[in-house]
């Protein structure tokens, strides 16, 4: 067989060639084709009845375009004009129709291989990396939103490590630092020159075998009065059935 034609090579579509497209199969594509206007106007001149530049009347008579007028013009249209008028191709469909113009006409055409098949173009390990290139297609956006004039430096989460951006400890953080977050004590809440009077044994201990160090036994407890009554008593036989008689 013959060798494969790449791109820069062009040949001609022939009726060999396996690019050939014979006809289309579609009954409306007369409709839209661009050379109905021409066909028509080169079988009917202007000055000939039935030309592209006559028209008939509701008698049959043919008016030529240049002179449709009547004694009774009035607009077909009112004050306010309804429908979508906004749009370019509002009368694309009537165009196509009735004159030809043609607008959904698209050439397909098969474009051959771009390059010259080769052998070794698989990446049996994965695709490299395209990252680079991509990037460097890429234009800056000129929207600035979100982008600090300074350089912008993120904390690690830490106690006690001073002036720095390094953290440690990761979610227990806060345990190396204990004294900085436990409650306030007394003293740190006043001033430094008036803190809070405190007292102590220091100077009174007494003597070394002092009968105050010892516990107490029989002979010195105190004895124990007691004045509240009894808030519960003893419930046994002797009262049961009290209220029988």
């Amino acid at each position: 067989p013959p060798p494969p034609v790449n791109y820069p090579i062009d040949t001609p579509v022939t009726n060999a060639n396996v690019q050939k497209y014979a006809s289309a199969n579609q009954a409306t594509d007369k409709y839209f084709g661009n050379g109905v206007y021409e066909k028509t106007a080169y079988k009917n001149p202007g000055n000939r009845l039935g030309g592209v530049q006559q028209t008939y009347s509701l008698t049959g008579k043919a008016i030529d375009k240049s002179d449709f007028k009547h004694n009774n013009m009035v607009p077909f249209f009112g004050a306010k004009i309804k429908g979508a008028t906004v749009s370019a191709d509002i009368a694309e469909t009537v165009l196509d129709n009735m004159q030809g113009a043609g607008s959904q006409i698209i050439r397909k055409t098969e474009q051959a291989p771009l390059f010259k098949p080769q052998q070794n173009l698989q990446f049996a390990s994965g695709a490299p990396n395209a990252s680079d290139f991509l990037q460097s297609r890429v234009n800056p956006s000129m929207r600035m939103a979100n982008v600090k004039p300074w350089e912008e430096e993120r904390v690690g989460p830490g106690l006690g490590k001073g002036f720095t951006t390094a953290g440690s400890g990761g979610f227990n953080s806060g345990m190396e630092d204990r004294n900085a977050w436990l409650p306030k004590t007394v003293n740190e809440l006043r001033v430094d020159t008036n803190p809070k009077m405190t007292f102590g044994m220091a100077g009174h201990e007494g003597p070394a075998n002092a009968y105050i160090k010892r516990s107490a036994n029989i002979k010195t407890q105190g004895k124990v009065e007691k004045y509240q009554p009894d808030t519960y008593f003893a419930s046994g036989p002797d009262r049961w059935f009290t209220t029988t008689g």
